[in-house]
């Protein structure tokens, strides 16, 4: 077919080359445009009654261009509307066949086995079914009876459950009756994707998808089946993305793990709009001075895209970040991790789409919960242009904090055992007990300072005495002391004690 046909919808017929001759479905295009056209009308009829038939079934030229290039095309169709008679008839096929060849970035190798999935088909060997396509239309046209196209082709059977849960032996009986499975099944968003099309065709309600995900995941709970239906439209949603922007990267993300919600009580997206409904409903009046800012932040898209973008940088960067430093059993071990943690903020201070729409940097230490779902769950292109600009402008700030408060532990530094000259392993038994984190300090200073407001008296010596004896367990360590060494332990102690105030005096006035 010429590649000129594509434009006979939108251009008008007198412009079109004269020269060549003219095809069959070309014919039927004019026809639909009401446009004239010199062949007999025999074959004009013909031509006319298959897209007219189909017409009057609901699919169109369009339909099938969608059917044949996006396979998530019929995922919210009904089961009745998938088994419906005309997807398995001659005549759907012909056109079908005739889309491809009309088209330049369609081929049967690559679009047909996407038609199929679309319409649950199992197998089908190509090129035996087209033969049989083209086979049996002939006979349609030379005898003129569309009723004979109408009859199904032959070896298509309709699947009830996708290609994953056939090879993960997931059957259509378990999923309207899930109970505890024994072996361990690979949940990938691909299967989460099929079992959304399931569901859908099936009429099956999300408490029961809920039980699916439990199940297949083996959960010690079940998820909220609210925020799981939220968890699996974001899954859904990145994949729809990825299909039209990225199509090589589809395959990747559907194998990668499906990470299912946390069971959380939260504040979620629906939470935050009902605040929002009933701080309309009041009066201006009746708002008090906390109130009324609150509603004009959460109305004020620049506000609210950088609430989002610093919860975001929670979600995904610094929360997940923070468990792997809990996690750390010493303080060196973590030289790579804000080594490779500096690369991504670098990275994506330039560019931070990939994180407004949902990338998880970090699977096993990130939390998906209802706020999670909450921050990605927005479809409006202003907020996500301001949430990504938010985002780089935080990042570029993280970058430089980064670079200056952990020169020493990034390559090159002197705490970090790769640069030349450090000795490493020297180096990591001198900070052997040093803490990953610093929460042991942080809880001092609250300590130091709830004591300054019980005893207003007391010198900072005698808080800080408190407090050690408290950390170091000093009790403990008297307890299991002979009383000798204890007397004479209390002996010392109070000789030593106005040389040690003296001492604190002179660094007070020194400071």
């Amino acid at each position: 077919m010429q590649t000129t046909r594509a434009l006979h919808q939108y251009v008008p017929v007198d412009n079109l080359p004269e020269q060549r001759q003219q095809t069959s479905f070309e014919i039927s295009d004019r026809v639909n445009i009401r446009s004239p056209s010199p062949v007999p009308v025999a074959q004009l009829i013909e031509e006319t009654d298959v897209w007219n038939y189909l017409s009057c079934m609901g699919v169109d030229r369009h339909m099938i261009h969608s059917l044949l290039i996006n396979c998530m095309y019929t995922d919210d169709w009904s089961l009745d509307k998938l088994k419906q008679n005309v997807w398995q008839e001659y005549l759907f096929w012909h056109c079908v066949i005739a889309v491809v060849e009309d088209s330049v970035e369609l081929s049967f190798k690559e679009n047909m086995p996407i038609i199929f999935e679309n319409l649950n088909y199992s197998s089908v060997n190509v090129s035996v079914f087209l033969r049989k396509i083209r086979n049996k239309m002939k006979s349609v046209f030379k005898k003129k009876d569309l009723s004979i196209g109408k009859e199904q082709a032959i070896g298509i059977a309709f699947k009830d459950v996708g290609p994953i849960c056939e090879k993960e032996g997931i059957r259509l009986d378990w999923l309207k009756n899930p109970s505890p499975i024994p072996n361990k099944i690979d949940v990938t968003n691909g299967l989460i994707v099929e079992l959304r099309k399931v569901r859908m065709q099936h009429s099956i309600l999300h408490k029961t998808v809920a039980l699916w995900v439990q199940f297949l995941c083996h959960l010690n709970y079940t998820p909220d089946s609210d925020g799981l239906k939220r968890n699996i439209e974001l899954v859904y949603k990145k994949l729809s993305k990825i299909s039209l922007h990225n199509r090589q990267n589809v395959s990747a993300y559907l194998t990668e793990q499906y990470i299912p919600p946390q069971k959380r009580n939260t504040l979620c997206n629906s939470d935050l709009t009902q605040m929002k409904k009933g701080i309309v409903q009041k009066s201006i009046t009746e708002r008090n001075s906390l109130i009324t800012p609150v509603y004009y932040y959460v109305d004020n898209p620049v506000y609210l895209a950088g609430c989002r973008a610093f919860g975001i940088v929670d979600k995904i960067l610094t929360g997940p970040i923070w468990r792997i430093i809990e996690s750390t059993s010493h303080i060196l071990d973590l030289n790579k991790v804000w080594f490779d943690f500096k690369k991504i903020l670098e990275k994506y201070s330039v560019d931070a789409t990939e994180l407004v729409e949902g990338k998880v940097l970090y699977p096993e230490y990130t939390v998906q919960d209802k706020v999670f779902e909450s921050l990605f769950l927005i479809d409006n292109e202003e907020l996500n242009i301001l949430t990504t600009e938010a985002l780089q402008i935080v990042l570029l700030n993280f970058c430089i904090i980064i670079e200056r408060q952990l020169f020493d532990n990034l390559p090159g530094g002197s705490l970090n055992e790769e640069t030349e000259g450090v000795n490493g392993k020297e180096l990591r038994d001198e900070s052997m007990t040093v803490k990953p984190t610093n929460i042991v300090s942080e809880r001092d200073f609250a300590n130091l300072d709830r004591l300054k407001r019980e005893k207003p008296n007391a010198n900072i010596i005698a808080l800080e005495g408190l407090i050690l004896f408290t950390n170091n367990k000093t009790l403990h360590w008297l307890d299991q002391m002979e009383t000798e060494k204890k007397t004479q332990t209390f002996k010392i102690a109070r000789e030593r004690a106005p040389a040690m105030l003296k001492q604190f005096k002179l660094r007070k006035e020194h400071i």
